[in-house]
């Protein structure tokens, strides 16, 4: 079972959509609604909704998905998932309506729900997809349904750990991993050149803030964390491996080891000498572009008039 919510302005549009006949299964249920037509059930909700004029996404939207091992053990309760979903995500005090359609192969629950509450309280929308997400999850655990999650991390992990291509890469990408450091190297950005003719490109891996946390090995058109490969390899590793070059030697509080690794992949990568360009013979098609040699503009003279 997997869920995701959002909060929407559309409302009207959104329940008559989830009742609309030819997609319609049947209706599960509702709170706080006697109407059983859409346009009923809309004028219901806005009805809720007068004096909050202010508050532009007035309904939330959710979609609850049943895995296709579970579909014919739950199509004769699918009423209860759909009440319990709603207490767990806090709507005793909201209109909500849930609805089962039949127009794709797999099961799911549309569920709309007033965003504005009987007591007149605006449901807090933070995290809303989380949340959801979260709450289905548990709700799988509870009844002994399929958990998303572990179904996406099992064959993720199947794919990535049983390929015989994946594998045979991963060994050859090992292979000269160990080679080119074992040659000594006197810095990084000597090692990366090195990496890039035998075909392998090294990447930052980056969070949302742009902080570096840890290095992808491309190889084959195929990425593995540096774990994959080998201790030596992981991005604090790879600091002890390669100190700072002579000239460049600065307090640590003005430029950590891990600013060099960074700062030499992107030099290597876009600001290459001309005795440092590397043939596209030794790189792989796919990043070919990333190593193409701009040209620079000259800029002429202005003209006089």
């Amino acid at each position: 079972m997997i869920a995701k919510g959002k909060a929407i302005a559309h409302g009207t549009n959104a329940i008559r959509y989830v009742m609309r006949e030819g997609k319609l299964d049947r209706l599960l249920g509702s709170n706080l609604i006697e109407s059983r037509t859409p346009d009923e059930i809309v004028s219901e909700f806005e009805m809720m909704a007068q004096g909050h004029e202010r508050c532009k996404n007035k309904f939330l939207r959710f979609e609850i998905g049943i895995a296709p091992a579970d579909e014919e053990r739950v199509r004769g309760s699918l009423r209860e998932l759909a009440v319990l979903f709603a207490q767990e995500m806090e709507l005793k005090n909201h209109q909500w309506i849930a609805c089962s359609h039949k127009d794709t192969g797999h099961m799911h629950i549309h569920l709309i729900a007033n965003r504005i509450g009987i007591d007149g309280s605006v449901y807090d929308t933070t995290f809303l997809g989380n949340r959801s997400a979260r709450i289905a999850e548990e709700i799988s655990r509870k009844v002994g349904l399929t958990v998303a999650n572990e179904v996406h991390r099992q064959k993720e992990y199947q794919n990535r750990y049983t390929d015989p291509k994946r594998e045979a890469a991963k060994a050859e990408l090992r292979r000269i991993a160990y080679e080119e450091l074992g040659k000594g190297h006197p810095d990084f950005r000597k090692f990366y050149m090195a990496m890039l003719k035998r075909g392998v490109m090294i990447l930052p891996a980056m969070n949302k803030l742009g902080n570096v946390y840890g290095l992808h090995f491309v190889y084959s058109g195929l990425q593995f964390k540096a774990s994959e490969i080998g201790r030596e390899f992981g991005y604090r590793s790879l600091q002890k491996q390669f100190p700072l070059a002579a000239g460049q030697r600065q307090p640590v509080q003005a430029q950590s080891l891990g600013t060099q690794i960074v700062t030499d992949a992107a030099n290597a990568l876009g600001a290459l000498t001309e005795t440092e360009q590397v043939s596209d013979e030794y790189i792989a098609p796919e990043f070919r572009l990333l190593h193409r040699k701009k040209k620079v503009k000259k800029k002429g003279r202005g003209v006089t008039r």
